[in-house]
């Protein structure tokens, strides 16, 4: 028998164990990790076993690579959600980038190095968004809006208040941004 473990800061998430029915030597094969809109920060480790004997293991670490305390408590922030729209056909654009940039950097600094990142999305087929992480209450961010035939969008400042969040309606916040072609 032989077994696959993936687990995530030394906590295992996924076990199965399955007899062997592959040939005894090889390489190539592929085993994947995926989530709906990407996996959270952590220290991943996918381990082969083979009669609970380890045979192989690999570790990743994605973002800082450790998880949030608790990744669905985080009720303070803003979260930021939304559509992008072709400003002439009114129809929603995939692909786009929504770049939330980190307080300490204007647009003018921005050189897309990840540092300088606090969060981002990008809009599926019909345009639709979600900021992967809430931003803070009258912290003044930058935001880059821009994909491929559009003239980008940015602006520095982008500041929400809680009372700001309340008039709009509260959380999440809603955005509809238009784009004009280049």
């Amino acid at each position: 028998l032989w077994t696959v473990q993936w687990s995530v800061d030394n906590q295992v998430f996924y076990r199965q164990t399955a007899p062997w029915s592959a040939p005894q030597s090889g390489s190539d094969f592929t085993m994947q990790l995926t989530a709906p809109g990407g996996l959270p920060d952590g220290t991943y480790k996918l381990e082969l076993l083979i009669n609970d004997i380890l045979l192989t293991e690999n570790e990743v670490s994605i973002g800082i690579g450790q998880l949030p305390i608790d990744r669905f408590n985080q009720s303070e922030g803003v979260r930021v959600r939304g559509q992008i729209v072709d400003v002439e056909t009114n129809q929603g654009i995939e692909g786009v980038a929504f770049l939330v940039i980190s307080e300490l950097f204007s647009l003018e600094d921005f050189t897309w190095a990840e540092n300088q990142l606090y969060a981002l999305a990008i809009t599926d087929r019909e345009g639709y968004f979600e900021v992967d992480r809430p931003l803070e209450f009258d912290a003044p961010y930058s935001v880059l809006v821009e994909v491929d035939g559009y003239l980008p969008l940015g602006v520095d400042g982008f500041e929400i208040s809680r009372a700001r969040l309340a008039e709009e309606g509260g959380n999440p916040l809603e955005l509809r941004i238009e784009l004009t072609h280049d």
